[in-house]
C-alpha cells in the first residue's frame, strides 16, 4: 500500500469568492479535484514531492500556489509574470523557477498538467488530469 499524501504550511482558508475570481480573470473553470484540495490545502506543500515529465523522471514540486491576492506570489500573479500562453493556468512551483500549469484545450473540459519551462518557455507534458497528477507524485 501506498503511503498517503499528507500536507505542510497551508495558507489561510479560502472562500468561494476567492475560486470564482480566478475562474473570471482566467476564463476557465477550475477542475473540482483541484478545488476540493485547496480548500483543505491552500497553498500547501505535499509530502510527496517528485513526479515525472514525458521527457524528465524525478522533478521536484516545491508548493502549491495560493491563489488569494494578499500573497504577492500567487496565481493570478505568476500567470501574469510568467507571460505564459493563454490557455495555461500556473498552480504549482518548482524549486528551480519553473512552474505546473493546467492546459486547457476548450473552457469547458478537463485540462491537462504540464511544466512551464520559463528559460526556455517550453512546456513537458505531465499528466492528462489533476487526479492522476496527485496519484502519480512519489
Amino acid at each position: 500500500m501506498s503511503e498517503a499524501l499528507t500536507w505542510e504550511y497551508r495558507k489561510r482558508p479560502i472562500k468561494d469568492s476567492d475560486i470564482t475570481r480566478v475562474e473570471i480573470v482566467t476564463g476557465y473553470k477550475l477542475p473540482q479535484e483541484y478545488i476540493d484540495l485547496i480548500r483543505r490545502n491552500h497553498g500547501a506543500r505535499p509530502s510527496k514531492k517528485r513526479f515525472n515529465t514525458q521527457k524528465a523522471k524525478g522533478v521536484m514540486l516545491k508548493t502549491f500556489l495560493p491563489i488569494t491576492e494578499e500573497y504577492d506570489v500567487n496565481l493570478l500573479n505568476v500567470r501574469e509574470w510568467l507571460k505564459v500562453p493563454a490557455i495555461m493556468v500556473p498552480f504549482a512551483s518548482t524549486p528551480y523557477g519553473d512552474y505546473l500549469c493546467f492546459e486547457y484545450f476548450s473552457p469547458e473540459n478537463s485540462p491537462a498538467i504540464v511544466l512551464w519551462i520559463h528559460e526556455k518557455r517550453v512546456k513537458e507534458f505531465i499528466s492528462i488530469s489533476f487526479g492522476k497528477f496527485l496519484q502519480d507524485l512519489y
